[in-house]
């Protein structure tokens, strides 16, 4: 990476379960056969996530390295106001520091999110993704309405599929949620029709909702875009 005459940094900010702060520094650099290579730098925690603390990090890992800042050509985050603001975020002081450095925002971060507040914008869509998570909160703290489910996928000879979580933050891992609820559709709804789930409020809401036409069109349809879109998404994260 030293004899490459140029290189760029890709970071992104993350907590792990014990709520420390981590710092992840990936980079691509030119090798010596003239071959475009990635790879990950370091895992660094730090004391807090503010722009000031990542800046230092960064630079202070680039240093021990014996990387020149002035030859960092790209720095890409998820493009959050720590990474971004105009005012003191890590790329304005990056770029106080390299004037010639280019910024971006991840593509494919920006295709979830561009995703995700198009979804917010159609009533439809967004009540699709409040019956999302209440559906896969309904099987994932209950053993015995998974089971049940389990049972009836089985007698209708379908793969014993988990409901998925659909994760608001990240818009599109609402393509497994959705290919899990329409290639279960059928049993989903036979066990919530069953006699157990009759006095219920929830499953009956669920119920409802599974049975309405229109979310039906809209579950259907999604089934069938989602998997392009993954597709693009998977491009824009491969692309040199």
């Amino acid at each position: 990476m030293k004899a490459s005459p140029c290189y760029a940094t890709m970071v992104d900010e993350v907590t792990d379960n014990r709520t420390i702060k981590h710092l992840a520094i990936c980079t691509r650099y030119i090798s010596k056969d003239g071959k475009v290579q990635n790879g990950f730098l370091t895992d660094i925690e730090l004391p807090n996530a503010k722009a000031d603390n990542i800046t230092e990090a960064i630079t202070d890992e680039l240093s021990s390295r014996e990387l020149s800042i002035q030859d960092m050509a790209g720095f890409a985050s998820d493009g959050a106001a720590v990474f971004t603001g105009r005012i003191n975020g890590v790329s304005k002081q990056l770029k106080d520091l390299n004037p010639h450095l280019l910024t971006h925002h991840c593509r494919d971060h920006r295709l979830a999110l561009a995703c995700r507040d198009s979804f917010k914008q159609i009533p439809l869509m967004k009540k699709l993704d409040q019956v999302l998570e209440a559906l896969y909160k309904y099987y994932k703290y209950s053993c015995c309405n998974t089971d049940r489910l389990k049972e009836i996928q089985k007698a209708f000879d379908q793969a014993p599929l988990a409901i998925k979580l659909a994760k608001h933050h990240r818009w599109l891992s609402h393509d497994q949620a959705i290919s899990s609820i329409a290639r279960s559709y059928r049993s989903l709804v036979v066990h919530l029709e069953s006699a157990e789930i009759r006095t219920d409020p929830v499953g009956n809401g669920l119920l409802k909702n599974l049975k309405d036409p229109a979310m039906l069109k809209a579950v259907l349809l999604l089934a069938d875009v989602l998997p392009h879109v993954q597709k693009k998404n998977r491009r824009f994260v491969i692309v040199v």
